[in-house]
């Protein structure tokens, strides 16, 4: 990009820290910025960095939900659970009595269902409570260790629900397959609690029950094929009959980013096939994303402020994406396919094109807003970058990540090597570190 190169790094995923439905997530403390010009942008950097910190414990670790959607939902055996880290009850604990008798009344609810005697709901933790615990364990394919923890818990709140029971058995098959495997997310395993257990959830057929099970990559496959489109509204219709539980919400919220297209907001220009390949992205990242979602969500609707995006490959004077103003966006296919979709464990500080587009459609939407604006073109560029930047960082935030781009006049640096290559250095908030994107003489991204 010429005027403001989306960049940024990513940080490993967060382990989860929380114990019990009473606490929270303890916000991650803020780091000290690195490589201020001066003292005021370095508080400047630092609020920021503060402010994004506390915004990430509400929706922290999403990075590890999304990864997980799209692996396959699989049976994991006993052997590779692991134990709760952070135990809500256990035996010889301190425990608060209350608690262990509204667990053990749970647990006798499980077993009256599976024809086994009942234990004293006495609220002491003693040696046949934890043998219920193990047993209950044992059956869930959970990891036999007596302890009631986060996962114990959420496992026995779905086997309890009346919703759930009433599911299908293959439905149900997937649902445990799906909350075994998300032991170590939080985030996935809540919303497929959530979604075995809600109302609405539990009158759709079988089959469509299953098409809302499925990781967010064959999600968007169903809905790009012929008739997957109408397969999902047809479950969106259904859905929106009945009472907009949270649930529901993210699933339609769901089907309507997988189904994602340009109304009289939103002008593309470019080869049918590239065109094709811009939406898959986009629809992609408002999967992955719930604030880029809303961007381009607002962007679709506007159509007193259209947005258009010329998209093509080799473009010429374009690095990744160029802000032309009053609302156009050049988009370079073939620079952002360099970069991966999402972070990868190789490459865990990696920009992606999720990244890249976040930053380039809120600056198209930025500059469509403010066409007729008075205010000298570098001075509406730098409103128009420094939102895209926001965007760029709420769509990390989105994702898990806990380090951000610095804002201007702190984000970039441009290097010229004096033979015609440009690197451009991204900096960030979070532990010392760079992200250098090389682009040749042409323009074309070298390295990511």
């Amino acid at each position: 990009m010429i005027k403001g190169v989306d960049g940024g790094t990513t940080a490993p995923i967060p382990q989860d820290n929380s114990v019990n439905q009473q606490q929270t997530t303890k916000p991650s403390e803020p780091v000290q910025a690195q490589q201020q010009d001066s003292a005021e942008t370095l508080r400047g950097a630092q609020e920021n960095a503060t402010a994004r910190a506390s915004e990430s414990s509400v929706t922290g670790r999403l990075l590890a939900s999304q990864l997980q959607t799209q692996l396959d939902s699989r049976p994991v055996g006993a052997s590779e659970i692991p134990s709760d880290k952070k135990p809500l009850l256990v035996k010889d604990g301190n425990n608060n009595p209350a608690d262990v008798k509204d667990m053990q009344h749970q647990l006798n609810e499980f077993r009256a269902k599976n024809g086994q005697d009942p234990i004293k709901e006495d609220g002491i933790f003693g040696k046949n409570t934890k043998a219920a615990v193990e047993q209950f364990q044992e059956q869930s394919g959970l990891k036999k260790d007596g302890v009631i923890g986060p996962n114990t818990r959420d496992r026995l709140k779905l086997e309890n629900n009346s919703n759930f029971q009433g599911l299908n058995s293959d439905v149900q098959g997937q649902i445990r397959d799906r909350m075994n495997a998300s032991q170590k997310n939080p985030t996935q395993r809540q919303d497929t609690l959530a979604l075995g257990t809600d109302a609405n959830f539990a009158k759709l057929k079988p089959e469509e029950q299953k098409t809302l099970l499925k990781s967010n990559e064959d999600f968007l496959k169903l809905a790009e094929t012929p008739g997957g489109k109408a397969e999902l509204d047809s479950i969106k219709a259904q859905l929106q009959s009945g009472p907009q539980t949270p649930a529901t919400v993210k699933q339609l919220d769901r089907i309507n980013s997988a189904t994602f297209t340009p109304a009289e907001g939103l002008k593309l220009k470019g080869s049918a096939a590239d065109q094709a390949t811009y939406l898959h992205m986009v629809r992609r990242d408002m999967l992955a994303s719930p604030s880029f979602a809303k961007t381009m969500n607002d962007i679709n609707t506007d159509k007193a402020h259209p947005v258009t995006v010329n998209i093509g490959r080799d473009m010429p004077d374009v690095r990744l994406d160029v802000d032309r103003g009053n609302g156009l966006q050049d988009v370079d296919l073939a620079d952002l396919e360099k970069l991966p979709a999402l972070p990868t464990t190789k490459d865990p500080n990696g920009i992606t094109q999720g990244e890249v587009l976040a930053h380039a459609m809120k600056e198209a939407q930025v500059r469509a807003q403010n066409p007729n604006s008075t205010a000298p073109e570098p001075n509406q560029h730098l409103k128009a970058h420094t939102a895209a930047i926001k965007q760029e960082n709420d769509f990390r935030k989105d994702l898990g990540q806990n380090t951000f781009r610095k804002l201007p006049p702190n984000d970039e640096a441009h290097i010229d090597n004096k033979e015609g290559d440009l690197t451009i250095r991204i900096f960030f908030n979070g532990p010392p570190g760079k992200q250098d994107l090389v682009f040749d003489k042409d323009q074309k991204l070298v390295t990511p």
